[in-house]
């Protein structure tokens, strides 16, 4: 039986980053249940994620936003007694006009209004 794992996740202030969590948070309760996701307030360009104080994912050493669906992955075979595993896959993509800090596209919760690259999604 699955066990109960705490999820926090230190993100950066900007509306994005709070969209992806929520969509990440989904993910990761569809695949376990038991699975509490909490955010908080970090860094600029910030979205760290932690199981029980153990790091699963670190947008800024990876330098691009996590895949959730291995994220989820990750915390589920925790869940059910495997060792944390942290994940290096990063979903990464580049405005049309060079950024590279763009998450349009990341998540679908994420509108191009809401992408904290450079040009604020002005040349989607």
């Amino acid at each position: 039986m699955p066990k109960y794992v705490n999820v926090i996740v230190e993100m950066s202030g900007q509306k994005a980053y709070k969209l992806l969590f929520a969509e990440m948070s989904s993910w990761v309760r569809r695949k376990t249940p038991a699975a509490e996701c909490t955010g908080k307030n970090g860094p600029e360009g910030a979205f760290e994620i932690f199981v029980d104080g153990q790091k699963v994912f670190s947008k800024l050493e990876r330098n691009g936003y996590p895949v959730l669906n291995e994220i989820a992955t990750a915390i589920e075979n925790y869940s059910k007694g495997k060792p944390v595993v942290e994940v290096t896959k990063t979903a990464r993509r580049k405005c049309a006009c060079g950024h590279t800090d763009c998450v349009c596209g990341i998540a679908t919760s994420i509108t191009k209004a809401d992408c904290p690259c450079e040009c604020a999604g002005s040349c989607h």
